[in-house]
């Protein structure tokens, strides 16, 4: 597995940053990140924390962080 550059990571970061401030501004997307969140991670803060330390892990780290991140399963159950 290839890991990324350090351009392509710093494209990614401010992003991934952008994204998160267009969200915080709406009551709606903040909403569904909150739900979200809490409906997978059982904290609803917790989903918004991973996307603010996923802009600050550097390249070389930044494959394990991932792999760390979907290494974990999630199960949903509709009743």
């Amino acid at each position: 597995m290839e890991r990324p550059s350090e351009d392509e990571l710093s494209f990614a970061r401010e992003r991934i940053r952008a994204r998160l401030a267009f969200s915080m501004d709406s009551p709606s997307k903040l909403g569904q990140i909150y739900g979200l969140s809490q409906l997978l991670m059982n904290d609803p803060g917790r989903l918004i924390s991973i996307i603010e330390d996923a802009t600050k892990v550097g390249t070389t780290e930044y494959v394990d962080f991932v792999d760390k991140l979907l290494d974990r399963s999630i199960s949903i159950i509709y009743r």
